[in-house]
């Protein structure tokens, strides 16, 4: 395909779609490139979870507010201690029909 017409997409989010990029340190490398590939997007929120989720929480307000906002989520990979807010945020994820990518390991 000839380099003007080649597009970049990035897990065919489209432009204009609100994202919500959530991230922890361990997941940060994968995240930055993530949000590197969507620097023309201007609805794009980025969150790291470091300092919100403490251990059994039912989810930082931050992250949930984002979700009720976003058509498009990256979500991170959920550490021990986490999983009652890892499955606050994929509650919302399917309640709203969220199109999402997880970022495993």
């Amino acid at each position: 395909m000839p380099a003007q017409k080649r597009r970049r997409e990035c897990l065919s989010i489209r432009a204009g779609e609100h994202v919500a990029l959530i991230a922890d340190e361990v997941s940060k490398p994968v995240a930055a490139s993530l949000a590197a590939a969507l620097h023309m997007r201007r609805e794009l929120q980025f969150i790291f979870i470091e300092g919100l989720v403490p251990p059994d929480a039912r989810g930082p307000n931050e992250v949930l507010q984002a979700l009720e906002r976003r058509t498009w989520a990256s979500l991170y990979d959920s550490q021990s201690g986490e999983l009652g807010a890892r499955m606050a945020i994929v509650k919302i994820v399917e309640r709203r029909q969220i199109r999402y990518a997880h970022m495993v390991g």
